[in-house]
């Protein structure tokens, strides 16, 4: 229950995050430009920003495969101990 409600206070944190970014984003295709350099280095910066943004989601979304697939790892094995157990009681049940 408590990884629960973390995992949805962090889901929160990156929609402000991403709310935010967006608005930067916005703010950023209306501004002007003095000159041509000036344009070309500043879409350069945000280009390199962006990049980075997209790497930092990349490795989030790793991060988010490699939960899922431990915990359905662990289900499993839980699964499959659970499977015994019935089998075992099966059988006590069954020669008495």
């Amino acid at each position: 229950f408590r990884r629960q409600i973390a995992e949805v206070e962090r889901r929160n944190r990156e929609a402000q995050q991403q709310l935010q970014q967006r608005e930067e984003e916005r703010q950023s295709m209306n501004e002007t430009y003095t000159s041509i350099k000036e344009e070309v280095e500043d879409k350069r910066a945000k280009r390199d920003k962006l990049s980075k943004s997209l790497k930092k989601l990349d490795a989030k979304k790793q991060d988010i495969i490699e939960k899922h697939r431990s915990a359905r790892e662990e289900l499993e094995a839980e699964q499959r101990e659970i499977q015994k157990q019935s089998k075992l009681f099966q059988l006590i049940i069954e020669n008495f």
